[in-house]
């Protein structure tokens, strides 16, 4: 008989052919939480997955935790609930306390006084107008570095890009200088983060006069603005955008625009 597949919540839940049992899979498996939970916690998944007063509630819930947000309302479902949901938020919360974050909210404060929100390390490119971080597990009080607009440049034309879970555990963040180079007689090239001859910060580049002559083109995190008496076109690679500022270059896939990396 061929196995099946049934979607439950969050997770898919496999039969096997086999009489070997059941696994069920969730998002973040491979993260540093849902790592733990898997290695630790993974029959008490199977159960909840099995049990419908469990999964209802459940398997959602495991899936934004086991992705590094935080767990604190599932975790202490021990002392609200009982059955299934209770004996894994109980692994959970013994067997995964370091990779995964208990607090009930990512700004919430600890009894101790100290901040819930995860720590992040930050470092600046020793020569580029560049500087980046990465939420690790453990509390912010340890974060190192720091990486924000004024880190890398006193001019306004920084921009900082973080993965759309930032700031949870795994996620990164980075803040670069808009800058282009103005040097070329008909035309400009500008870039996030970039440096070179004739390169300085700038709030970007446009169209010149007679406007129908000029077109502006973008690939990725670097534009260019040029002038063509022929037909105007872009390179292979790059399309047609507006001008070329920092507000009209996007972050990249899988990246949301943040004021600031550090914490």
């Amino acid at each position: 008989m061929a196995s099946a597949g049934l979607l439950l919540a969050g997770c898919v839940f496999f039969l096997p052919s086999e009489p070997l049992g059941s696994t069920c899979h969730f998002a973040g498996e491979t993260q540093s939480c849902g790592a733990c939970i898997a290695r630790a916690c993974q029959p008490k998944v199977d159960t909840c997955c099995g049990d419908s007063s469990c999964k209802l509630i459940t398997l959602d819930e495991l899936d934004r935790c086991a992705q590094g947000n935080p767990c604190g309302t599932f975790a202490s479902a021990t002392s609200t609930s009982t059955g299934a949901r209770s004996e894994l938020g109980r692994c959970i919360a013994t067997e995964c306390a370091s990779e995964c974050d208990l607090s009930t909210s990512s700004t919430s404060s600890s009894s101790s006084g100290g901040s819930t929100k995860p720590r992040v390390d930050c470092e600046k490119h020793p020569s580029l107008p560049f500087c980046s971080c990465e939420a690790k597990s453990g509390d912010a009080s340890a974060s190192q570095g720091s990486c924000a607009p004024s880190d890398v440049s006193a001019t306004r034309n920084v921009t900082c890009c973080a993965s759309t879970s930032w700031p949870s555990v795994g996620s990164t963040c980075e803040c670069g200088e808009f800058v282009c180079d103005t040097s070329q007689r008909t035309g400009c090239s500008c870039s996030w983060g970039a440096q070179g001859t004739g390169v300085e910060p700038s709030s970007g580049c446009s169209e010149g006069t007679p406007s129908y002559e000029w077109e502006c083109c973008a690939q990725g995190r670097s534009c260019y603005c040029f002038q063509d008496q022929g037909i105007p076109r872009c390179t292979s690679g790059f399309t047609s955008s507006p001008p070329c500022t920092p507000q009209e270059i996007p972050c990249p896939s899988g990246k949301k625009h943040v004021s600031t990396c550090s914490n």
